[in-house]
């Protein structure tokens, strides 16, 4: 038998060559690695079952396919150059294989590493034979770790804090890229400087102080702020905490991690000075406010209330909405309470009578709404009051003027009117309502030799004697000129209302004294009771048309109608 040798990337195999061939085959056929023959056309000649198990297709059908089917379109060309590469300078040229994508037969993709040597034989030809490596875990944890070197580079770049790891000399080690937007400095100006240089002298010891402190495993962490130079000259104020690096690190360092307050700090300062204004708005304001609790309770006053009230604020802090109001209003007003916790209106507003201390009475208007807390629920009450009695004097004066005869302050005919209407509703069978209408008798004389002064001043005297001569509840009224009328709310039968009538004609008998003389005033009465008259009106009506005929009959009489 003739022998033969083969040289294996310049190892030489001698022997019986079909010996040698069926070997080299066995051992290639059980190596773990994926071993394959290819020709230097590229066309496949053999492989083990680790190749074909890689590739997915059998060792059989794997013959004379092209090799490069298998890898990615994009890897083919770097494949085969570093192939050729490592083929003509030897397996340590350029360090180790590359890693490429390869296709399965089932169209899935594999990472893997090729090595290749030349096989030179001298009988059949030469050939390439390549090993190849499924490095698929590998290479997607190297991805896996380059994406979260990525992400963690990204997060640094682009989070708010300012990450600094300072060795305890002070030297910035690392600083993250993002202090450039905060602070101007690009990180590579500040690395290896002091750490300390930037900070505001002001402010160093206590952060130095503090950061010390939060290297303590048995001390919180408690933020604490400082102001930190910018490259124009600035100062920003930031916000750190600093731990030391983990000891199994083997590094002497400390990582400080530092926020941007200054717009914080800005709000802070401009809702202290809202307080502020608003403290003082409260302390000063002209009008009386109060907040209180869910309950009513008085938590907060101002001056001006307690000024109005005539109550001391220490005092008022010890009551309650509710101590201010009684009967129908307090009622009214639980009312209007209970539907703004409901949601149902957002304020209420009232008038009320206060007795002040000091004895005079207080008018006053009350706004309450409700203040809500953060979350929307219903908090605390606003109580703003003001203090109106000149106003409501004014009002009640106005009314009065309205309502009453200025000369001698009796109910003129619209006040008489209310008064007639209101009796209307309220009488009852048992106890009708009366009229009596009273027309002056000698009034025209006493005008006519006195003058109309000395005239009034009779009207104002009869008025004083009305008023005396009636029953209390009964009302007098002055019609106009020299008619007064008399509403008795009240009277059992006509003699009661004509024994009324007689009082006041006797009231006016007596001469009225004027300056040096005086003047004898009568007075002519027409009475009118209630026997089913279909509007009040009529009832004066008919005491009017009494009274005519009284003054008719020979005057100073009482007629009923």
């Amino acid at each position: 038998m003739r022998a033969v040798s083969r040289r294996y990337d310049g190892v030489v195999l001698e022997g019986d060559p079909d010996a040698v061939e069926r070997g080299f085959r066995a051992d290639c056929w059980r190596a773990p690695a994926a071993i394959a023959a290819i020709g230097l056309d590229g066309r496949m000649l053999w492989c083990n079952a680790a190749y074909s198990g890689i590739v997915g297709v059998g060792p059989g059908d794997i013959v004379g396919m092209d090799s490069a089917a298998f890898v990615h379109p994009d890897e083919v060309e770097r494949a085969v150059s570093e192939s050729l590469s490592r083929i003509e300078h030897g397996q340590t040229a350029g360090g180790g294989p590359s890693a490429v994508r390869l296709f399965r037969a089932d169209g899935t993709m594999v990472w893997v590493q090729f090595d290749s040597v030349l096989v030179d034989d001298a009988g059949g030809g030469s050939y390439v034979l390549t090993s190849m490596t499924d490095v698929s875990v590998q290479v997607e944890a190297q991805e896996a770790l380059d994406r979260s070197d990525s992400w963690f580079r990204a997060l640094l770049q682009h989070q708010s804090d300012i990450v600094t790891v300072v060795d305890f000399d002070g030297i910035v080690r690392y600083i993250s890229p993002n202090c450039e937007r905060l602070l101007g400095f690009r990180a590579d100006e500040i690395v290896g400087t002091d750490g300390t240089a930037n900070i505001h002298p002001d402010d160093l010891d206590a952060l130095v102080a503090a950061i010390g402190a939060q290297l303590s495993d048995d001390i919180e962490a408690r933020p604490i702020e400082y102001r930190q130079r910018c490259r124009d000259g600035s100062w920003l104020w930031l916000e750190a905490t600093g731990r030391a690096l983990p000891s199994e690190l083997g590094v002497q360092a400390l990582v400080v991690n530092a926020r941007d307050v200054s717009e914080r700090r800005r709000a802070d300062a401009a809702a202290r000075e809202a307080e502020r204004r608003f403290r003082d708005a409260f302390a000063t304001s002209p009008l009386g406010i109060a907040f209180a609790d869910l309950d009513g309770r008085l938590t907060w006053v101002n001056h001006a209330l307690a000024h109005t009230l005539g109550i001391r604020e220490s005092r008022l802090l010890e009551m309650s909405f509710v101590d201010f109001a009684h009967g129908d209003d307090l009622t009214a007003e639980l009312g209007e309470t209970r539907r703004l916790l409901r949601g149902e209106t957002e304020s209420f507003c009232s008038e009320r009578r206060y007795e002040h201390p000091e004895g005079r009475t207080v008018w006053a208007r009350m706004h309450v709404s409700l203040v809500r807390g953060a979350d929307g629920a219903p908090a605390q009450f606003l109580g703003q009051v003001e203090d109106i009695t000149r106003h409501k004097q004014r009002e009640l004066s106005l009314t009065h003027d309205a309502l009453h005869d200025p000369l001698t302050g009796l109910l003129n005919r619209a006040g008489l009117r209310e008064c007639v209407d209101a009796a209307w509703v309220a009488r009852s069978r048992a106890a009708p309502i009366a009229v009596l209408f009273g027309d002056l008798d000698g009034f025209k004389a006493v005008n006519d030799a006195l003058g109309h002064d000395a005239g009034d001043e009779v009207l104002v005297h009869v008025a004083q004697r009305l008023r005396s001569a009636v029953r209390d509840g009964d009302i007098v009224a002055r019609w106009g000129g020299d008619e007064f009328v008399i509403l008795c709310p009240t009277v059992t039968t006509v003699e009661d209302a004509t024994c009324i009538a007689e009082r006041i004609r006797v009231a006016l008998q007596t001469p009225f004294r004027l300056g040096q003389g005086s003047a004898e005033i009568g007075i002519s009465i027409g009475v009118a009771l209630d026997t089913g008259q279909p509007l009040p009106d009529l009832l004066i009506k008919d005491a009017d048309t009494a009274a005519y005929r009284a003054k008719s009959d020979g005057r100073n009489l009482i007629v009923v109608s």
